[in-house]
């Protein structure tokens, strides 16, 4: 195993203004673990909370938390309770359509609905049961409390078990007792499937969340599922052809696109103009060889099944999705070459770069050479982002283009003509 490639497990802490030191000693337990035992087994332990994992934004609170950090990234979820309850969010659990009673509460229903799917994240729960001073007890926080704890009985909504404690030692107790069975139970593989890798310490404070290889292609498409399955807003992406995501036939994030525009998230998306030479590079790539410098260039591509087939269906597909949800899906195309693969939400980017000309690979949709996935706090995901909107600036909308795709045809023969 690579001795710089370290597993991290994201420990969310959700907490009320009176257990604030119980959070800071769940901070305090990763940090001493993550420089001793966790090392040693090249795990990282990533505590976070509301406070130092959201950034201001606007929209309902609880909603920006949890959009800045997404459930499915949590991998140990921690509740802490004492004499409050919380306030209310102002959004409705879908699993019995009453309104959330604090932000903690939402908190745990999500986790819980995650955990019952995906059996993540781990769920540890606390609750302090030292005494609350006479002039401090609030009986419609303490009804609430009560009501919250009495769903974990064996007949309540979510059964399990949780711990009491008086004194903060003992919680800090429990909670390293809790954490050190979780290490002693992970492992990192050498060349299965890593989920959540990230390189080194500094490449994770840096925002860069996964790295994945030729061989990581399934876990790949799954973190994409879940990025587009998970954002509210908008959603950008720059490909060659957009063949999986806008495709009626073969397109493998076809029904998560559709699903996206459905929730009024908006779609802006680049394609390559096929009259170019990474064009040319995908036509001869499907006959699996070089470029020929004795072939007819311009019949090359006209003849391709990339032209003739994968591009037209993307286009078919655009206008299919664009018929049903017209304010929210734009297709244009590059004038430009397009050097890599982006998908681009509010909170990651998925950056692919293409390096070699024998786009083979690629056609056959695996990774030709290697991809990362990025935080929206880390420095290239700016450079990422930017790089879109020049490009986006710069493109023409497909009607335009197919306006004027003779033009681009002469313009071709006119570049090889020179070339040759």
């Amino acid at each position: 195993m690579n001795d710089n490639i370290y597993k991290k497990i994201r420990i969310f802490v959700a907490h009320t203004s009176e257990t604030e030191k119980e959070k800071s000693s769940v901070f305090k337990i990763c940090e001493v673990l993550n420089k001793s035992i966790a090392e040693s087994k090249k795990l990282l332990l990533d505590p976070i909370d509301w406070k130092s994992g959201a950034s201001p934004a606007m929209g309902r609170p609880q909603s920006v938390i949890l959009e800045q950090i997404p459930v499915k990234s949590w991998d140990v979820f921690i509740g802490v309770l004492w004499k409050r309850f919380g306030t209310p969010t102002g959004a409705k659990s879908k699993s019995d359509d009453k309104y959330y009673e604090s932000g903690t509460e939402e908190e745990f229903k999500n986790a819980y609905k995650t955990w019952l799917e995906n059996n993540k994240p781990k769920i540890l729960f606390f609750r302090c049961n030292k005494q609350v001073p006479p002039d401090q007890i609030d009986t419609d926080q303490l009804n609430k409390l009560n009501m919250f704890f009495k769903e974990f009985q064996f007949d309540g909504k979510n059964p399990g078990i949780y711990f009491t404690y008086q004194e903060e030692s003992e919680f800090e107790t429990y909670v390293t007792k809790s954490l050190l069975s979780i290490i002693s139970k992970t492992e990192l593989s050498n060349g299965g499937s890593k989920d959540d890798m990230l390189l080194t310490p500094t490449a994770r404070d840096a925002g860069f969340m996964s790295f994945f290889t030729q061989s990581e292609n399934d876990r790949r498409n799954k973190e994409k599922i879940d990025a587009i399955g998970t954002e509210t807003k908008k959603i950008r992406l720059i490909a060659h052809t957009g063949h999986s995501y806008l495709s009626l036939l073969g397109g493998k994030f076809r029904d998560k696109v559709y699903n996206s525009l459905e929730n009024k998230v908006k779609w802006e998306v680049i394609i390559l103009n096929p009259w170019t030479y990474t064009g040319l590079s995908i036509a001869f790539a499907e006959k699996d060889q070089a470029i020929d410098t004795n072939a007819d260039y311009y019949d090359v591509i006209s003849n391709s099944t990339y032209y003739k087939y994968s591009l037209q269906q993307c286009i078919e597909g655009y206008r299919d999705l664009k018929d049903n949800f017209s304010d929210f899906i734009e297709l244009k195309i590059s004038k430009n070459a397009i050097s890599s693969t982006n998908l681009i939400t509010t909170n990651q980017a998925f950056f692919e770069p293409y390096v070699s000309i024998n786009l083979r690979d690629r056609l056959n949709k695996t990774i030709n050479t290697f991809e990362i996935e990025i935080s929206s706090n880390c420095y290239f995901y700016n450079t990422v982002s930017n790089q879109f909107e020049d490009i986006w600036i710069r493109s023409y909308a497909i009607d335009e283009y197919l306006n004027t795709e003779e033009f681009w045809k002469n313009k071709f023969k006119e570049l090889i003509k020179d070339q040759t």
